[in-house]
Order: structure tokens, then C-alpha cells, then sequence
């Protein structure tokens, strides 16, 4: 195979397969003419990052790697950042997600439990996350993929449960203003909390891994599955109708990989298992597709509107 390389010369392209494993921080550029951008993504030091190919039979300066949050995710990288393993179990560090979860809460059923909270002490019966599902997080699987190089002393006040004093992220105002909307629990800071237990393994900066969240989220409030869950509230509803309007929504078989989480007999969050990479603007319908079926969680539950009821 041939590629275009800096200076329009035509250079033969080698396939490889096994993982990289990076050793340093290196830009992760989307050409090898233009070394830099898009999205300022660079390698994490012990990340493990499928390997796609090199620009040469031989003697290479390049690696090609998939970098999931990226858009696009294929990315070169110099073959002096990292090495590579024949196979990603080998990788040693916690590889580059490709399947994660997200997370999407009913914040009235988590008021329910959570009153004294400062989100749940001013929600509304008009605020918009009354009627719409509002981000709990976005998790890089495993389940055991958490706290990627995290100070010791950090996790421990993360684990605390002292979030307002975890350090503030770094994001935009525009991205920042859409959290304060979709993630209520800012106000107690969560999302210090998601960014330091799973988008530390998310292999991107904080701006990427929230907007990703935010659009996917943004997904699943303007669908079918949002209208039913809005149209039944203060009434039941079952496992099997929500699955239902999941593949209405984003395709056959999308319900499966589908989770409803319960308590006290009401919805308190979907967690949708997605797999491939996601980018600015992932599509909830591809990254369902290719995941793996779950179990559907509890049967079904009530929606449970703003107010307290207990």
C-alpha cells in the first residue's frame, strides 16, 4: 500500500497489527505532511493504543495507531514514543478504550436518595433536567479502567467523596455553560469527580471527553426513548417497552445493549454500552451497534417526577 508523506514523496505503507504502547507524551497528529491537529491529541505515558501500520517497510519514522476519543482516530505517532507488543494483553498499562458507557441519570429518582445534595435542593418541576436525562458520566471500559496516573493523594479525596476540592477542569465556556445544563451534579462537583476517575482513562483532553459525552447525551434527550420516558411520568415502565423505543430510536437490536438501573422501584439511569471511536460527533446509533448485548438491569420501574416524595 502507498501514502502521500511530507514533501508529496510516495512512501510504502506496512500494516502491523499488536498494540503500542506509549512511553512519553508525543503529539498524535491525522497527517504525517501536517504535524499537528486536528484536536491537540497527544500519546499518554503507559497508554496502550491499537497499531494499524507504519509508513515504510523499512526503517520507519512513524507509527499509525487508533486513538478512540479522537476524531479521526487514526493517528500517527514517531516510533521513538512508545514500543510494541505483539498483543494489547500484553500491553502492561490500561489500553485505549474503545468501549464505554454512558451513564445517562432521571435526576428526580436520584433527588429521591440524594435530597440534601445542592443539585436536589433546587431542581424544578421546570428545570430542563425535570424532563430530560441528564449525564451522570462517560466510562472507559473495563470497569477496572479508573484513575489513570492519578496522584495517590487525588484519588484518596476523590474517593472521599471530597469533590469541590478535587482541581477545577479545564474546559471551554461554551462546554463548560452545556454541563451546567446537562450535568446538575456540577454543583457538587462531579464532573471533577468523572474527569479524574474515568476521563483520566479516556486517552483525550477534558474538552474532547465532555463534548463527546454532551453530544451523545444530546442524542438520546432529542429521541423517541426521551419522549416515552417524559410521557410516563409518575407511572411504570417496563424494561421491555424502553428496549423497545431503543431500537426504535437507533436501530434493531439497540435495546440490547441496553441497562436500567433501579431503586426503590423507580428508573434512576440508562446505561448504554457503546463500542468504536467517538469524536466530537459520535452517533449513538453506530456505537450501539457494534457493542456487546448486556443484560437489561431491573425489569422496569416508576418515573418518578420532580419533588420529593419521601
Amino acid at each position: 500500500m502507498l501514502l502521500a508523506g511530507g514533501g508529496g514523496e510516495v512512501r510504502a505503507f506496512e500494516a502491523l497489527s499488536g498494540c503500542f504502547v506509549a512511553d512519553a507524551v508525543c503529539p498524535a497528529t491525522a497527517s504525517l505532511r501536517h504535524q499537528s491537529g486536528p484536536g491537540d491529541i497527544a500519546t499518554e505515558p503507559g497508554r496502550a493504543y491499537p497499531l494499524l501500520g507504519a509508513n515504510r517497510e523499512h526503517a520507519a519514522s512513524h507509527f499509525q495507531i487508533r486513538v478512540p476519543l479522537a476524531e479521526p482516530g487514526d493517528r500517527w505517532v514517531p516510533v521513538g514514543c512508545g514500543h510494541r507488543v505483539e498483543t494489547c494483553d500484553q500491553a502492561g498499562g490500561a489500553p485505549a478504550a474503545a468501549h464505554y458507557v454512558l451513564a445517562a441519570s432521571w435526576q428526580p429518582a436520584f433527588c429521591e436518595t440524594h435530597q440534601a445534595t445542592p443539585e436536589c435542593r433546587s431542581q424544578t418541576a421546570s428545570r430542563f433536567d425535570a424532563t430530560h436525562f441528564a449525564l451522570h458520566g462517560l466510562w472507559p471500559e473495563p470497569p477496572s479502567n479508573v484513575y489513570c496516573g492519578v496522584a495517590p493523594g487525588l484519588r484518596s479525596a476523590d474517593e472521599d467523596g471530597e469533590w469541590r476540592e478535587l482541581p477545577s477542569v479545564d474546559l471551554t465556556a461554551s462546554t463548560r455553560a452545556q454541563l451546567e445544563t446537562l450535568m446538575p451534579g456540577m454543583r457538587s462537583g462531579l464532573e471533577r469527580h468523572e474527569w479524574l476517575k474515568h476521563g483520566s482513562c479516556a486517552g483525550a483532553a477534558p474538552e474532547l471527553y465532555f463534548t463527546a459525552a454532551l453530544a451523545l447525551l444530546d442524542q438520546l434527550n432529542a429521541s423517541p426513548v426521551r419522549d416515552l420516558v417524559a410521557a410516563r411520568i409518575g407511572r411504570y415502565l417496563s424494561a421491555t417497552e424502553l428496549r423497545a423505543a431503543f431500537g426504535q430510536a437507533f436501530g434493531p437490536g439497540a435495546g440490547a445493549r441496553v441497562e436500567l438501573i433501579c431503586e426503590h422501584a423507580l428508573i434512576t439511569e440508562l446505561r448504554l454500552h457503546l463500542r468504536g471511536a467517538l469524536g466530537r460527533a459520535p452517533r449513538v446509533q453506530d456505537l450501539l451497534a457494534t457493542a456487546p448485548a448486556v443484560p437489561d438491569g431491573c425489569t422496569g420501574g416508576r418515573i418518578d417526577p420532580a419533588g420529593f416524595a419521601r
